[in-house]
């Protein structure tokens, strides 16, 4: 998984930061986040499902 989605995965979902706070803290747009947040959640359900 590339580093920038897990690190978004793990901010998101354990410390509980929402979009916009990503986006502030990454430097990059709330759409960039959205993109990178998916594409770490379909590789992480493919995992999972293998």
């Amino acid at each position: 998984m590339p580093r920038e989605a897990r690190l978004l995965l793990a901010l998101h979902y354990v410390d509980g930061l929402s979009y916009r706070e990503l986006a502030r803290i990454r430097g990059i747009s709330v759409n960039t986040v959205k993109s990178q947040l998916a594409r770490g959640k379909a590789i992480l359900r493919r995992a999972l499902e293998d």
